[in-house]
């Protein structure tokens, strides 16, 4: 009797761990997800790839920065301008509901926007990712870095 509850609780205990295991895998993924889109959304910046840019931002989407709102027109006109210096993009977190995710993250950037300069101080960022059809689109960005 005791050899038999033993098992069980064994048993028990394994599939409650391998449970925990495919959950921490499928988080891992998503946060995966989320930051290796980031990351190409900075490289596309950095390196002015405006087609990969106007084939990832949505029809209708919409931006926020320290002097206002932006369309896609707007927001893509400001990224074409931009001379972007080194970055480093830090401190993730990634959250994913069915098929948005929602990333906020910092970065540290030499920018300029409208002919201001803004500071290098890591800054907060955050963007909202929708799924298209079988493609991850930018809906939302928000550029939370305060003009001088």
């Amino acid at each position: 009797m005791k050899v038999k509850a033993l098992l069980t609780i064994s048993l028990i205990l394994v599939l409650f761990y391998s449970g925990q295991t495919l959950k921490a895998q499928e988080t891992a993924a998503k946060v995966s997800t989320g930051e290796k889109l980031e990351r190409e959304f900075w490289n596309a910046m950095k390196t002015n790839d405006m087609k990969w840019l106007e084939k990832k931002v949505v029809k209708n989407f919409q931006s926020l920065h320290p002097d206002g709102s932006r369309s896609k027109k707007e927001e893509l006109d400001l990224i074409s301008k931009l001379n972007l210096g080194p970055y480093k993009l830090t401190d993730f977190v990634v959250t994913q509901e069915d098929d948005v995710i929602i990333v906020t993250y910092f970065v540290s950037v030499e920018e300029t926007i409208k002919g201001e300069k803004l500071p290098t101080k890591p800054a907060a960022r955050l963007s909202v990712w929708m799924k298209v059809k079988d493609d991850w689109m930018l809906a939302t960005h928000a550029n939370l870095n305060p003009m001088k």
